[in-house]
């Protein structure tokens, strides 16, 4: 699902956290790649575009993974929000934007080029990853990703969009994780795909287009 479609769908009158994958990167064939690929050119110009389909909603705060594609993403955003006349602050790097639930990366990625993401996904995801000790458990890092939304809806004076550029395993966490969408039903998170989180009478509202869940706090 695009995350443009969702758009006209969220609510305006309180402060939103928004979790969106980069835009269209150069392609991974590599362990370095997967460090080092940037986006392309139309990459760029998808996310300057979405940018200015944000620029309606409020001030918007713009942070990302530390991969040089999510910051591009970020910059590209904020270049389409600010040229359609709205506000965007650049708030840098966060680490759980990252990948905070690798714990050997190289490892992790040279399994994942070997047999694929979609296959070490579902492994990992059903707590079975292809080795001990690449990546933390399901659940708990699925948990991780839902509170960094939740942290930042909590901010001090939080208000208007919080904007997190990350990564497809992160979506894919919070998906499988709280929304009971699997891969291989919903598909794989597109380039710019996203999900949107609110409070609400007390609750943590998580949400992809019509699917939306109402979570007890504290999260359990």
């Amino acid at each position: 699902m695009r995350f443009e479609d969702m758009i006209s769908g969220l609510p305006t009158d309180r402060p939103l956290a928004l979790l969106l994958r980069h835009a269209e990167r150069a392609s991974i064939d590599t362990i370095e790649d997967s460090y080092r690929a940037l986006l392309t050119p139309a990459g760029m110009t998808a996310a300057r575009l979405l940018g200015g389909r944000l620029a309606h909603l409020r001030p918007i705060r713009l942070a990302h993974s530390p991969v040089g594609r999510c910051r591009q993403t970020a910059a590209c955003l904020a270049e389409g929000i600010q040229a359609a006349g709205g506000e965007a602050t650049l708030l840098g790097e966060r680490t759980e934007l990252g990948g905070p639930y690798m714990l050997d990366f190289r490892a992790a990625m040279a399994a994942v080029l070997d047999e694929g993401g979609g296959r070490f996904v579902r492994a990992w995801f059903d707590g079975r990853p292809p080795a001990d000790g690449l990546v933390r458990p399901f659940r708990e890092a699925a948990r991780g990703q839902l509170e960094a939304l939740l942290a930042s809806l909590r901010e001090p004076g939080a208000r208007g969009v919080w904007l997190g550029i990350s990564h497809d395993w992160n979506l894919l966490l919070l998906r499988e994780g709280y929304l009971g969408l699997r891969h291989e039903a919903a598909g794989w998170p597109d380039y710019l795909e996203g999900l949107a989180a609110w409070l609400d009478d007390g609750r943590l509202v998580l949400c992809r287009g019509e699917r939306l869940v109402r979570l007890a706090l504290p999260l359990s």
